[in-house]
């Protein structure tokens, strides 16, 4: 089980349950990639704010098909994939330089988010995820 706590001052925390439910463990938080010194700010295309390259909140948790694999949806829209139970994330670089990405825009949110999660049972190599404000995306990983 995994749980996603926002502490304000110490900002966004993984954390797991561990030896069959007696411990809670901080794991690794997934981060985004350094942003390129030639990246262009993306803004938000309705309110025109710069939306940031950083964590700012973790929107949902899904366990994957295989053991060990839990994906992570973040606001700004980042989708994150751990294959070893949260001790490392990698980002889905295919949906974040989705050019679509950039007509997104937050729900309720200043910034967009990846809100749903739903790998697909029948066919591990495909996942759905709903996009807020852009709709749903699937595609094969």
């Amino acid at each position: 089980m995994y749980a996603a706590i926002g502490h304000g001052h110490f900002g966004v925390k993984v954390h797991r349950i561990r030896n069959g439910g007696a411990d809670w463990e901080e794991v690794t938080t997934p981060a985004y990639p350094q942003r390129p010194a030639d990246h262009e700010p993306q803004r938000c295309p309705v309110r025109g704010i710069e939306i940031p390259w950083n964590l700012e909140m973790i929107w949902a948790l899904e366990p994957g098909a295989e053991p060990g694999i839990v994906w992570c949806g973040r606001i700004p829209g980042g989708l994150f994939q751990t294959q070893d139970r949260g001790d490392s994330w990698s980002l889905v670089r295919s949906l974040w330089d989705e050019p679509a990405q950039r007509q997104w825009f937050g729900g309720g949110y200043d910034y967009p988010g990846i809100h749903s999660i739903f790998p697909d049972p029948r066919d591990r190599s495909r996942l759905t995820v709903g996009v807020s404000c852009g709709g749903g995306h699937d595609g094969r990983r």
